[in-house]
């Protein structure tokens, strides 16, 4: 569910800052724009990935890249989960639930690369 809102909460500015730190990042070319993305914690507390225009390899968008970290983020928990026998599993990825993006650019909703779209 996507929900863009004008905000003044200081969370809200705190991560928005974050992400326009990510844009600055971003190695400018004449034909993209610089884009950062910032995921946070549902609470708004954690930061848990972040991104920038074409960081990874692929002509990749900065929601695509914070994305891409944080579904590696979650298969590692996932799998220091499997490892802990005594772990209740009932919880498993409820951290990676109701997330949060910030985003210095509306997501794009079509890709001429042939990448997926954003959103």
């Amino acid at each position: 569910q996507t929900e863009a809102r004008e905000s003044t909460q200081p969370e809200d500015i705190r991560w928005m800052k974050a992400a326009i730190a990510q844009a600055w990042r971003s190695n400018p070319v004449e034909s993209a724009y610089c884009v950062g993305c910032i995921v946070v914690s549902a609470d708004k507390k954690e930061m848990l990935a972040d991104g920038f225009s074409r960081e990874l390899e692929g002509n990749t968008h900065a929601e695509e890249c914070a994305l891409k970290k944080l579904a590696a983020l979650k298969q590692r928990a996932d799998e220091d989960e499997d490892k802990d026998k005594d772990k209740d599993k009932s919880t498993r990825s409820s951290k990676y639930a109701n997330l949060c993006m910030y985003t210095t650019m509306e997501p794009c909703s079509k890709r001429t690369s042939g990448n997926k779209p954003c959103v």
